[in-house]
């Protein structure tokens, strides 16, 4: 008799001593820097077991800490995504807050950058800017909104990243370039995204357009990078004339314009120098034209042409 109850009495001391064990490590971590590891307990099976046989062996708050961040669990995610998690599992409540502040963040801060983003989808991205901290690392934030920078068809870049966007693809209008063009699509994309993540500037991207038409217009090459203006700064004359000849308002042509481009690409001469078609030759090449044809300019050298012939035959006084 006396046995069992020694041994009741030892069972419940044991008990008591592991409740005594588990509020004291609790305790103690709720007190520490590593308080949010006391809310990844019992939401990790591996966490669990760990603190089962702290409680058991009696271990100290240091020791705990020691074999937690030993763990796989542990050394594959960052402080940052491990304290997110235990909010998310211990205090729900307090976790939506979190991201509804940093939904809101997120938006007001992609508005500026040109990002177009739902409320929808703020609140998705905010998880991620919880669990890597961007609150304390602006860099690597800006970078990874950057990121989610999208374009699309119907409606292109928007904010901030439009406006770059419009002043690169006006750029290459310019200086003769398609902008339909797969190859020159791909690089306006590319561009704003570098432009906006703060890696490359406007100026950076323009010039390079201004040189890349400076190589392909020998003629005006060389002037152009001295004189930093664009292919179309030295077309006017070409489409002033086209425009007179084939009677199409200025308006609806550029220097994109194949006889143009062509015009402006001019000849190589025995030394190997580039020379522009003359506005003499331009308009004789324009009169052979099928278009030129159908003008009123064409009826009237028709016409004039005719005269002449029956003046010479005598039937014209």
């Amino acid at each position: 008799m006396a046995e069992k109850e020694e041994d009741e009495k030892t069972q419940k001391e044991k008990k008591e001593e592991k409740k005594d064990n588990k509020d004291r490590l609790e305790s103690a971590l709720m007190n520490s820097e590593y308080s949010w590891a006391a809310g990844l307990i019992y939401s990790n099976d591996r966490i669990k077991e760990l603190f089962k046989t702290a409680i058991k062996e009696g271990w100290t708050p240091a020791r705990f800490i020691a074999q937690f961040k030993d763990t796989g669990y542990y050394k594959n995610h960052t402080e940052a995504w491990l304290k997110t998690e235990a909010l998310k599992k211990t205090k729900p409540a307090a976790y939506r807050d979190e991201k509804l502040k940093a939904a809101a963040k997120i938006r007001d801060d992609a508005a500026s950058m040109g990002v177009k983003v739902s409320e929808k989808q703020a609140f998705k991205m905010a998880d991620r800017y919880l669990r890597m901290d961007f609150a304390s690392n602006q860099n690597a934030y800006s970078d990874w909104l950057a990121k989610r920078v999208a374009s699309t068809d119907e409606e292109g870049f928007l904010g901030a990243a439009g406006e770059v966007e419009e002043d690169l693809r006006g750029a290459l209008a310019r200086n003769g370039f398609s902008t339909d063009s797969q190859t020159w699509s791909d690089w306006v994309d590319q561009s704003v995204r570098r432009i906006v993540q703060g890696n490359m500037k406007v100026t950076d991207a323009t010039d390079y357009v201004r040189r890349t038409a400076a190589g392909r217009y020998p003629p005006f090459g060389q002037k152009m990078l001295d004189e930093g203006k664009d292919l179309q700064d030295y077309a006017q004359g070409y489409i002033s004339m086209m425009s007179e000849v084939l009677e199409i308002p200025e308006a609806n042509l550029s220097v994109s314009d194949p006889k143009v481009m062509a015009a402006m690409t001019g000849k190589q001469n025995d030394k190997g120098d580039y020379t522009a078609t003359s506005l003499y030759d331009f308009e004789k090449e324009l009169r052979k034209d099928s278009r030129w044809r159908t003008t009123k300019n064409a009826n009237v050298t028709a016409q004039a042409t005719a005269n002449s012939i029956l003046q010479s035959f005598g039937f014209m006084g």
